[in-house]
């Protein structure tokens, strides 16, 4: 790019400022699944397992535009519980997740593009976790 200065135009030093601002609006990602081996409920579908440490979530991505992503697993108030980053997945991220407590927990993901732009949050799944329920 060649710039040039109207004979008008003052001489002096000058300071050019560059900034991005991104205002792409990301697509969430699906809502995340808890993996069949560790719904240890009366199916493997009902969203109730006894284990603690372990559990296995895969959520998809659901948009293929643009460079690809960090996927966030966050439980309650935006509380991540973990994430895969960019180099990690190739279209579904499965995210090992430790340390849940006793009770009922609302798990979602966002995306999070190279600027720090959230996605809205994927849809919630309910998971009980029960350490006296039967396998």
């Amino acid at each position: 790019m060649i710039l040039a200065r109207s004979p008008d135009t003052p001489t002096g030093p000058y300071t050019l400022n560059i900034s991005s601002v991104d205002n792409s609006q990301l697509e969430p990602p699906a809502t995340p699944i808890l993996s069949a081996q560790d719904d240890t409920g009366s199916s493997s579908s009902d969203g109730i397992t006894k284990k603690t440490d372990g559990l296995i979530f895969q959520i998809e991505r659901t948009s293929n535009l643009g460079s690809k992503p960090q996927i966030r697993l966050l439980r309650g108030n935006d509380i991540e519980i973990g994430s895969c980053e960019a180099g990690q997945y190739s279209g579904t991220c499965s995210i090992e997740v430790n340390g849940l407590s006793e009770g009922e927990h609302l798990i979602y993901a966002v995306v999070v593009n190279d600027m720090g732009t959230w996605s809205d949050s994927s849809g919630t799944v309910s998971i009980t976790i029960d350490t006296e329920v039967d396998s």
